[in-house]
């Protein structure tokens, strides 16, 4: 495959485009073209099978087609295009080419009508590698014939060596580019420091170039080769190998305080305006660093520096977020300008490291002198003798800096506009200024829209409440321009209202202030935090863990092992004989189960100073499947003493390998004890033990579950986290797991049944039950109490329907709650409740806000901080500080909080929770990809807040019985559906916990009810 076209390059919905393929052969033959488009930015093809095409190709170099059908919708997007050559048949691929945003498709889709939808393609994704030719035709320009990798397993932060084999008319310079990511996702990471130009002969010749695998790599990656001309002016080839190097071993750790991520906030800024830079830094110790910055206008690299705001923070070991202010002055230029974080120790004379963004912000020439009132008496429509009147400089598109009314006005009064820049992309933002007059001060919202002869769009998600004083003040706001905004010119509408747009102040219009034209949002997911691997030496004369290791994430099997590392300090001043201990605890179960290695326990004589150690951990085969948090001891050999400890929450999933086999009896089943008595404060659990008979003589895998039901009842009793998910080997064998009581239950005589579940959870293989098997006495039965848990999503000073509140609604919500004796709670309380007894308040009710949205954090949280009230932020955990993109084309977006505004919620008693890594119909997915998104969600909690989240949210409401049981043994205490009932705790089922959504609709007596 020579080269590839496409024709033509902008279309409409629901067309056909002409995909050409230009084919050297060495011989007449048939071969196949495929080809597929996916949108830009995003991780997967999609394909056309119906015009797939095979068809005969003589000897040399000759150009054939084929036909592609572009979706119908979505509208207005780029599509990357991807073409295949094969072997007739699609057995053997002999090349590919990628082309990114090929495809511009605009307009409205057709008319739909009815079609067969094709459930196969013939362009596999992955590709292979051929051995090129030299083509009989002369090319005009260079040509990527084939690529290749070595090696193809290696480790974060190594080379590797890719192959670029180039035909070239004659002598040419030209320069390799190359990317990575990991496989099937969205972003490419690319090199630069390793890019190279050279000089390549006329004919065939293979080229090399460097390339260094990201420091937080992992697992399959996919690599793109670029062949450029000189300096990266044009692409003359691109080819994509799935998968093509799996990045295996340990991240590389800085031995220095470096930057991880940087942000900045606005990009677009008035001229005196201050901007919030936060940097994400990795420390391999807890110690103070400078933050320094600077800005310089794009291309010049002359810097200016804030040294006034220049700040030294502490930070502890392992990876955070911190901000600094930086403030631009008045004296620089309107422009575009570059942005430069640097990190630095406390007394800013060593810099550990430094980042710049390129062309990240836009500082606009738009200033204003506020005016004010008399500051005593009422105000009056004549401003005070003296007072200068309101100016703007700078030239805003079509005279928005007129003010509306020359009139001094007498009430609230919208005076001027302005929009800037007046050009911007879809998925871009443009900054609205509203000059206000206000008589006696207060708070208003700022409301927004643009609209023209075919299309009105609105952004109330940056709708925005301010405080200004008396007389003249000059705000703010952005407006988010959605990727599914139509190109075009528009008109700008601003309002200005009060707090709750319930009375509108003023408006103004700006005709075709705003053009837009067509532009792909392209993600980024957030950048993986580096593993801690030291702490500071103890300063007294003790025996302390530094680094310990392995890092977290891994998954191994049951029955294996794996190496254990401890670096110990020792200020005594003399040596220690010392134990190392290690544990494996299943998460979330408060140390219940916890599974002990003795067999490889060692003691070791720790002598003064720093010392580095390992032993092996062996994982009982008998392990039941899930998340296990990791702990580390130092015991004294002599007196047994714990010397240090630390835990590393959700550390390691342990599988249970085997088959699904239905060759599995159970033959035995009974209690540890028959009898027990409830405490309070504490788990209460009983032991069941399963003996079973495994005669497909080879490893199966099975369910150990146990329900309870009270004599005469006809109401079964489940333990979720309880059940295990175990390796069997051939042969009989014997498993023991626990059940947790909840205190509910009255005393009394209970049933009890054992069943070995089908390994996909969709059924029974056997069982055993027994009446009267066990005696509970229950001094303190819990009543049944109702516990409304209230649904949320966006809280915003307006709505655009279904999920939002707006602020005014919430406010008047939360004020009830707190003046009719209502106390907040989390899942936690719940679970506290059902099973230790523990008291959750009066009137206990649970607030919970899907999605993770900034305009949580900026609305709902300080009202609920203002009445002491809490609830669950369910975390979309790798969307954070992006835009929901799944919604794309479907809502309007919205930005999520950071994760250093989740901290600080974190921080004050809220909850941060999960909702999966990417907001995934949990439905659509099988058991591994499930496990991925559940377990993966709760190692992102562990990472950025530090400790595990507790409770879960399903996307979409769908909660298939896979789904339950991972997120129950991802250490997840409670999930929730939702119901639009109020959830009773006697028999709740902890993993559907009814809720109710409140929606923009919802007055206070609807909230009441």
């Amino acid at each position: 495959l020579l080269d590839v076209g496409l024709s033509p390059t902008v279309t409409a919905p629901g067309t056909l485009v002409q995909l050409s393929f230009t084919v050297w052969s060495p011989s007449s033959q048939q071969v196949s073209l495929g080809a597929g488009m996916r949108q830009s930015g995003s991780c997967c093809w999609f394909y056309d099978p119906a015009n797939d095409r095979t068809l005969t190709i003589p000897a040399g170099t000759s150009t054939v087609t084929r036909l592609f059908a572009v979706p119908s919708s979505p509208t207005n997007i780029s599509y990357d295009v991807i073409w295949g050559l094969w072997s007739a048949g699609f057995g053997t691929q002999y090349g590919s080419a990628v082309r990114l945003s090929a495809l511009q498709v605009t307009g409205s889709p057709p008319t739909p009508t009815s079609t067969n939808t094709p459930t196969s393609t013939n362009t596999p994704t992955a590709t292979a590698t051929f051995t090129p030719v030299p083509p009989t035709a002369t090319p005009t320009a260079p040509v990527l014939l084939g690529v290749d990798v070595a090696p193809t397993v290696t480790s974060p932060g190594s080379s590797l060596v890719l192959t670029y084999t180039v035909f070239s008319p004659g002598s040419w310079t030209v320069s390799l580019g190359a990317g990575i990511r990991p496989s099937g996702s969205c972003c490419w990471t690319y090199d630069p420091a390793n890019d190279r130009t050279l000089t390549i002969p006329a004919g065939t010749s293979a080229v090399t170039r460097l390339f260094t695998v990201p420091g937080n790599a992992s697992g399959p990656q996919d690599i793109i080769w670029g062949l450029w001309s000189a300096g990266f002016g044009t692409q003359y080839g691109v080819q994509q190998r799935s998968a093509a190097v799996t990045v295996n071993g340990p991240t590389p750790t800085p031995s220095l305080p470096t930057i991880v991520d940087v942000a900045l906030r606005p990009t677009s800024a008035y001229i005196g305006d201050v901007l919030v830079l936060t940097y994400t830094v990795f420390s391999p110790v807890s110690t103070q660093l400078g933050l320094g910055a600077g800005v310089a206008p794009t291309g010049t690299n002359q810097w200016t520096a804030d040294p006034a705001r220049d700040r030294v923070v502490s930070v502890p070991a392992g990876t955070s977020v911190v901000t600094r202010s930086f403030n631009l002055g008045t004296t620089l230029p309107a422009g575009v300008y570059d942005v430069r974080w640097g990190l630095w120790n406390a007394s800013f004379t060593i810099e550990y490291a430094d980042t710049s963004r390129t062309g990240v912000l836009t500082i606009v020439n738009i200033t204003a002198t506020p005016t004010n009132t008399p500051t005593s008496g009422p105000a009056t429509s004549t401003p005070a003798p003296g007072t200068p009147t309101p100016t703007v400089t700078g030239t805003p598109p079509t005279a928005t800096n007129t003010p509306i009314s020359t009139v001094t006005p007498t009430g609230s009064a919208l005076l001027a506009v302005n929009i800037s820049p007046n050009s911007t992309t879809t998925g871009g933002a443009v900054t609205l200024s509203y000059t206000i007059y206000s008589p006696a001060g207060g708070i208003y919202a700022l409301g927004a829209l643009i609209r023209n002869n075919t299309n009105t769009y609105n952004d109330p998600g940056n709708d925005r409440q301010v405080t200004v004083g008396a007389g003249t003040s000059v705000v703010t706001r952005t407006f988010y321009v959605a990727p599914n905004f139509s190109p075009g010119v528009y008109n700008v509408i601003l309002g200005l209202w009060d707090q709750c747009f319930t009375t509108q102040y003023g408006s103004a219009q700006r005709d075709n202030a705003l053009s837009v034209s067509a532009a792909t949002v392209t993600p980024t997911a957030p950048v993986t935090t580096p593993t801690q691997t030291a702490v500071p030496t103890p300063g007294n004369a003790r025996i302390a863990l530094g680094a310990t290791g392995p890092a977290a994430g891994a998954t191994r099997n049951a029955g294996t092992a794996f190496t254990v590392n401890y670096t110990v300090y020792n200020t005594t001043g003399s040596p220690v004989a010392v134990k190392l201990i290690a544990r494996l605890a299943p998460s979330g179960m408060e140390g219940y189960g916890t599974l002990d290695d003795l067999a490889n326990q060692v003691t070791v004589t720790v002598p003064a100073g720093t010392s580095t150690f390992s032993r092996q951990f062996q994982i009982p085969s008998r392990a039941g499947e899930g998340s296990y948090d990791l702990i580390w001891s130092l015991v004294d050999a002599t007196t047994n003493t714990v010397l240090d400890t630390r835990t590393a929450p959700n550390h390691t999933w342990v599988a249970a390998p085997g088959t699904t086999q239905y060759d599995l009896s159970l033959t035995a089943g009974s209690l540890v004890s028959n009898t027990i008595t409830l405490q309070n404060g504490v788990v209460n659990r009983i032991q069941g033990t399963f003996n079973i008979n495994n005669q497909s003589g080879s490893t199966a895998r099975a369910v150990l579950r146990m329900r309870i039901q009270r004599a005469g009842s006809t109401d079964w009793v489940s333990d979720l986290p309880g059940d295990m998910l175990v390796s069997i080997p051939p042969g009989v064998s014997t498993f023991t797991r626990g059940f947790a009581i909840p205190r509910y239950l009255p005393s009394g005589a209970y049933n009890v049944l054992w069943e070995l579940g089908d390994p996909d959870f969709n059924g029974a293989i056997d069982s055993i039950s027994t009446n009267n098997a066990l005696q509970i006495t229950n001094p303190s039965v819990i009543p049944n109490v109702g516990v409304p848990i209230l649904m949320y999503h966006n809280i915003n000073p307006t709505t655009a329907g279904g999920n939002w509140v707006t602020v005014c609604n919430f406010g008047l919500q939360m004020q009830y709650l707190h003046e009719h004796g209502y106390t907040t709670i989390t899942g936690e309380d719940i679970y506290n409740y059902i099973y230790k007894a523990i008291p959750m308040g009066s009137n206990p009710i649970w607030l919970t806000f899907d999605d993770s949205y900034q305009n949580v954090y900026d609305y709902a949280y300080p009202i609920m901080r203002a009445y002491g009230q809490r609830g669950s932020i369910f975390t979309v955990t790798r969307y954070m500080g992006m835009m929901n993109y799944w919604d794309l084309g479907v809502e309007v977006q919205h930005l999520h909080m950071t994760w250093n505004m989740l901290q600080q919620m974190h921080n004050s008693g809220m909850r941060g929770d999960s909702h999966t890594q990417h907001h995934v119909h949990l439905s659509e997915m099988d058991i591994a990809q499930q496990q991925s998104e559940i377990w993966n969600s709760q190692r992102d909690l562990v990472t950025y807040l530090g400790e595990p989240g507790l409770n879960f949210s399903y996307p979409y409401g769908q909660y298939p019985d896979t789904a339950k049981w991972l997120i129950a043994h991802s250490g997840f205490h409670s999930a929730t559906i939702i119901g639009q009932t109020k959830q009773y705790t006697s028999y709740a089922d902890l993993y559907e916990l009814t809720r109710i959504g409140i929606a923009d609709g919802d007055n206070l007596t609807t909230f009441i009810n």
